[in-house]
């Protein structure tokens, strides 16, 4: 039943408590009349029959609901596991011994429909505090300051790296037993990383690559001796983690991007847009872009999944069509080490595939600086727009009219105190046996309101607890653990638990141990003077012959 029904309804029977007639009333509020005669007369409803059958009260679930979408909204979604185990702590709390069933779950969301069960997509946490609506519009803004604002397309440029490993195909179809559901095929073993720097112009264009081997030096046996005039432009380095450094950068800012784009008018200035790497804000890297008349915009911090054209337009299609091409590549021509050869000629067929105008100005228009648009970014699912706290919001509020006094006969009655709501449940039906008056809408409420407080205190205190667990269980971890080196029995050829066992109740017992270090010296300087039997028996090692018996 929805909720404009039950107000109707409740603002119905006040109105028959203060002398009105149950005809009049139910014209007047537009309530059907029988159901007006049964409310009145105690008869609870179908939802709270059905709020009788579950294992949390409507209270709890709504706290709950609120609870995994505020979670969800912090970056912090809860798994099904972590959302069962916090519904299970307030049915603890209830004072239940019963468990959750299997399918709760499925019967919960359709009492609440703003929640279901969803696909997670990993995201660092960095990325989401970085692209905001505050950073998103400060970028923004710099595109209006006197420099760059008149600044054309084809001299506004994008560069960015990005990574490739070697021997990572894709899945796909084969041909195999009918019978099966599935097969498996050997991966490729080869997990090298390579990384690429990549750059286009705001019109479409592209500038050569610079591949970025892991390695001290380029060698020859990396490339074929024939058909290999594709890769006549592009540069190629060695960095010892195959990513760009300092050195890189300015290097490929000297040799790639100063000849390649420089403008006919030498008063015209150019733009490159660029992520912030470290190796992009050095001294020479600056004033090498400064003599050239190169102006630097960097993207905020961990946004450039929102802001970076590189990212919207291209790097996802070019990463796609590569595993794809070198799957292939090395199935046909059955190499089972496929290796930088192999490599490069996938990427120049993908670069080729997917490195063109249309996904380049496609990155552009998506990151909404051409044209310029900036609720492009700032209307994105990835962008923190500092939503507040969902707790405050709940999904469904629930307005009371204020209810007349009554008399509480609670003397009659031996009650014990309540802990949940389900307890003021039986409390409400014996007392209507003292008295019909605990059955009006008036007490009903009442009982509704206190039992909704002990549900949330019984909520409050899950919450405490379960975050009481998780500072524990942290505290544990960051405690340094104490080091002491067990002692294996020279009879033995390997380290036994009980042994370990031993030493850690040693370790105890001696109220915090020593290190290794100092076990080891204080054992390796033992007096001369000591009891030579005692130093004899334990360098002694006991030899034990299976077919002695000792009489």
């Amino acid at each position: 039943m929805s909720l404009p029904v039950q107000l109707r309804t409740d603002r119905a029977i006040d109105d028959v408590l203060r002398g009105t007639s149950i005809r009049e009333a139910s014209k007047r509020h537009l309530v059907d009349r029988t159901y007006l005669t049964r409310r009145i007369n105690g008869i609870p409803t179908k939802e709270e029959v059905d709020e009788k059958k579950q294992v949390l009260s409507r209270h709890q679930e709504t706290h709950l609901a609120n609870w995994a979408i505020a979670q969800g909204r912090l970056g912090y979604a809860p798994p099904m596991i972590r959302f069962r185990f916090y519904a299970q702590h307030i049915l603890k709390h209830n004072g239940s011994t019963h468990t959750l069933g299997k399918n709760w779950h499925s019967s919960f969301f359709k009492r609440h429909p703003a929640l279901k069960c969803l696909k997670s997509k990993l995201i660092d946490y960095k990325r989401v505090d970085g692209a905001n609506t505050a950073n998103i519009n400060l970028f923004f803004d710099r595109f209006d300051t006197p420099e760059v604002q008149h600044i054309p397309l084809r001299h506004t440029y994008n560069a960015d790296e990005f990574g490739l490993m070697e021997g990572v195909g894709d899945n796909g179809m084969v041909v195999g037993e009918s019978y099966r559901k599935f097969v498996l095929v050997k991966d490729h073993q080869k997990r090298t990383w390579t990384s690429i720097l990549e750059c286009v112009s705001g019109d479409g264009r592209v500038l050569d690559p610079l591949i970025i081997f892991a390695g001290k030096y380029v060698q020859q046996q990396w490339f074929p001796d024939k058909d290999n005039e594709v890769y006549a432009t592009w540069k190629f380095e060695t960095s010892p983690n195959g990513w760009t450094n300092n050195d890189i950068a300015l290097k490929w800012l000297r040799s790639v991007f100063i000849p390649q784009t420089k403008p006919q008018d030498s008063d015209q200035w150019r733009l490159l847009i660029l992520d912030g790497h470290g190796s992009h804000t050095t001294e020479e890297f600056m004033l090498e872009c400064y003599i050239h008349k190169i102006w630097l915009l960097f993207l905020p911090a961990h946004s450039s999944h929102v802001l970076q054209p590189l990212d919207l337009g291209v790097f996802s299609a070019l990463k796609r069509a590569y595993r794809r091409a070198f799957t292939i590549s090395a199935l046909l021509h059955c190499n089972p080490n496929p290796g930088k050869q192999e490599f490069l000629h996938a990427y120049q067929l993908a670069r080729k595939e997917r490195l063109i105008s249309v996904n380049i100005l496609a990155g552009w228009q998506a990151s909404g600086i051409f044209p310029r648009n900036r609720s492009k970014p700032l209307n994105s699912r990835f962008v923190r727009r500092g939503d507040p706290d969902a707790t405050s919001a709940p999904i469904s509020a629930f307005p009371t009219p204020p209810a007349p006094d009554f008399a509480q006969k609670m003397s009659a009655v031996d009650v014990q105190t309540p802990k949940s709501s389900r307890d003021l449940v039986k409390l409400q039906r014996s007392l209507m046996a003292v008295d019909p008056a605990f059955g009006q809408s008036a007490a009903r409420l009442l009982f509704r309101k206190v039992g909704k407080a002990l549900d949330d205190n019984i909520v409050k205190l899950t919450a405490a607890e379960v975050q009481t667990d998780h500072l524990t269980n942290a505290l544990e971890k960051a405690r340094p653990q104490k080091r002491r080196r067990v002692i294996p029995d020279p009879n033995k050829d390997f380290v036994e638990l009980h042994e370990v066992q031993t030493e850690k109740a040693r370790l105890a017992a001696d109220g915090g141990g020593e290190s290794d270090i100092h076990s080891d010296l204080e054992g390796s300087t033992l007096s001369d003077s000591g009891s030579e039997k005692s130093s004899e028996a334990e360098d002694c090692i006991e030899v034990r012959n299976p077919d002695f018996k000792s009489t």
